[in-house]
């Protein structure tokens, strides 16, 4: 699924979702068009960083607990 559609399901922004990536949080594939497409994998671990998000975790702290 597209960018759009995980912002739906997770409540997070397009930046923050581009942001998790960076971090290697998230690894959606990229088609050749440059578009990010996320799997439901990738939405399950976007809203464990949602949580995790909400609860005050850092994002090194993330990387941690969702190896």
């Amino acid at each position: 699924m597209l960018i759009n559609e995980v912002c739906k399901r997770c409540g997070l922004t397009k930046k923050a979702i581009e942001y998790y990536e960076k971090q290697g949080l998230t690894h959606p594939q990229i088609m050749g068009n440059g578009y990010r497409v996320f799997s439901e994998d990738d939405v399950i671990q976007l809203n464990k960083i949602a949580v995790l998000c909400g609860l005050g975790i850092s994002v090194s702290a993330m990387s941690t607990l969702l190896v």
